[in-house]
């Protein structure tokens, strides 16, 4: 008894979990199945007495067959419109996962961009910094550079110069001492007197390099005198001394034609009345003057 509750209970399970179609299916199977049984009965037996009886079983289950198949033909268009379905469900889910996975992909090209661009956005940052730490850092000359400057300059050895050094900030007080024992005895062998003050009707920034106008008219002078050749050897110096001081990384412009001149009338090339006090310390052969300023902004 257990075993056949057991039974029908499955049974009954498997029937509710029957769909539309799988009803149609197995409903038209089973008369399909009874025509048949009736058929046989009457055709192959003789169960079924008088013979007008065994025919009437024949002809109603000739009618039980074909609605059975009739059933079936209902069943195979329903399964055909469920299998249809399911197959454009499939479709449109593979169509979905295309999609989704474009849109993976998409995403990851943008956030592989954006991580580029974030790396570019780092390294400007880095550089940035860099070029900020620079320019805070005060103007100064390695060993190394100071070498690379005696090394340009040393054929110019004897050259005159004088050197002023704005007064007001410790850090160009420093640049114009590395500057100026670069080119004196020890470095270059140039003859170099420092001062520190302050040009009274003018700011210069970085370093300018200036000559004597007389020097720069001589040498530009299609005429050859006695002159020339020192001349020619002051404006090499000058040039070549903003060329090296450039190649160290410290910004200088020149070398200038000047017209000034010294305190005593002599071309020492410095004209305010605060250099004017320290004119005893230059040197008024010299026909280079070199201005250290503010370090360029």
């Amino acid at each position: 008894m257990f075993e056949f509750c057991w039974l029908l209970l499955r049974l009954v399970y498997w029937l509710a979990s029957l769909t539309a179609t799988g009803w149609w299916a197995y409903g038209s199977a089973f008369v399909v199945f009874v025509g048949v049984v009736g058929e046989s009965i009457a055709a192959l037996t003789n169960w079924i007495r008088p013979e007008d009886r065994a025919k009437r079983l024949e002809k109603a289950s000739a009618l039980v067959l074909i609605l059975g198949l009739a059933g079936d033909l209902v069943s195979i268009h329903m399964t055909e419109i469920a299998t249809a379905s399911l197959n454009e469900e499939a479709a449109n889910a593979r169509r979905d996962a295309g999609n989704a996975e474009l849109t993976a992909n998409s995403a990851n090209s943008l956030a592989q961009g954006a991580a580029l661009e974030a790396g570019k956005a780092r390294e400007r940052a880095v550089r940035a910094e860099l070029e900020l730490a620079k320019y805070k850092a005060p103007r100064s000359l390695t060993p190394k550079q100071q070498a690379i400057i005696v090394s340009k300059l040393k054929r110019f050895a004897g050259t005159r110069a004088n050197m002023l050094a704005y007064s007001s900030d410790d850090e160009i007080v420093g640049i114009s001492r590395q500057i100026a024992n670069a080119l004196r005895s020890d470095g270059a062998g140039w003859n170099v007197r420092l001062v520190t003050a302050n040009d009274f009707d003018r700011t210069v920034s970085g370093i300018l390099v200036e000559i004597d106008q007389g020097v720069a008219a001589e040498v530009s002078s299609p005429f050859r005198n006695t002159f020339w050749v020192d001349a020619a050897k002051i404006q090499g110096a000058a040039k070549s001394l903003v060329e090296a001081l450039n190649s160290a990384g410290v910004r200088t412009n020149g070398p200038e034609p000047t017209m000034i001149l010294g305190v005593r009338g002599t071309p020492g090339l410095f004209r305010s009345p605060e250099q004017s006090l320290q004119q005893f310390a230059l040197d008024d052969a010299a026909k280079i003057k070199i201005t250290i300023g503010r370090k360029p902004q």
